[in-house]
């Protein structure tokens, strides 16, 4: 990834970060960092923070000197967001739009998440050339991961929870198998602590997924 885009999503980045008006947690900036490790040197990914810290210092000026003027917040944020997102996507192609996009939600769902951080983020699911339906999976995925909030045809979920009886003992207990009351793929494991939610990108057909547990998995 070129430098000139990389500077592009630090930008983007550091307006995410100023939107929520409030210091930056270490949590937020350990997202910048985790996203730098995928193209670049420790080197390089410090080159990159202090960039980082500089943009979000140059916002929260900006913004606080706007608040004193009759140039509203909204304004200001609005354009840089537009100009940023369509420097990007010349520089991405979709699949990696969409995984900038993923970062970025984790980003602004760190914590709660203001109305303000909501349009933004619909602001560049929109220049990101995202469909209606595409924003709303992302969205709860990273947001919920509940599986009832995604679209059906489009999720699997893996854990150690019976969906219904087996054949045998259907049979022993004298009762009709259950049926299961999801739509959903379902894979069971006995020996899974927690869950994982898998989600089908159509549009650049992978697969992402999220693990929902205390244990550390390897893939």
């Amino acid at each position: 990834m070129s430098e000139t885009l990389l500077n592009a999503l630090v930008h983007l980045f550091a307006i995410a970060a100023n939107i929520k008006n409030e210091i930056l947690t270490p949590k937020g900036r350990d997202i910048v960092n985790l996203y730098l490790k995928r193209y670049l040197s420790q080197e390089l990914i410090n080159k990159f923070l202090i960039l980082f810290d500089n943009y979000y210092n140059f916002y929260k000026s900006d913004l606080t000197n706007s608040n004193k003027s009759s140039i509203r917040k909204e304004s200001i944020i609005s354009i840089q967001i537009e100009k940023v997102c369509r420097q990007i996507k010349k520089g991405l192609l979709r699949e990696e739009r969409v995984i900038v996009f993923l970062q970025l939600l984790e980003f602004v769902y760190e914590e709660d998440i203001t109305n303000e951080e909501i349009e933004f983020v619909k602001t560049v699911a929109k220049t990101f050339s995202f469909s209606d339906h595409e924003f709303q999976n992302f969205n709860s995925f990273i947001a919920d991961g509940d599986p009832e909030l995604l679209e059906k045809d489009k999720v699997l979920v893996i854990d150690n929870q019976l969906r219904e009886w087996s054949g045998n003992v259907a049979w022993i207990m004298k009762k009709k198998e259950q049926q299961s009351t999801t739509v959903y793929k379902y894979i069971y494991r006995e020996n899974l602590y927690g869950k994982i939610i898998v989600l089908y990108i159509q549009s650049i057909e992978s697969f992402v997924f999220r693990y929902f547990g205390e244990l550390n998995l390897y893939l």
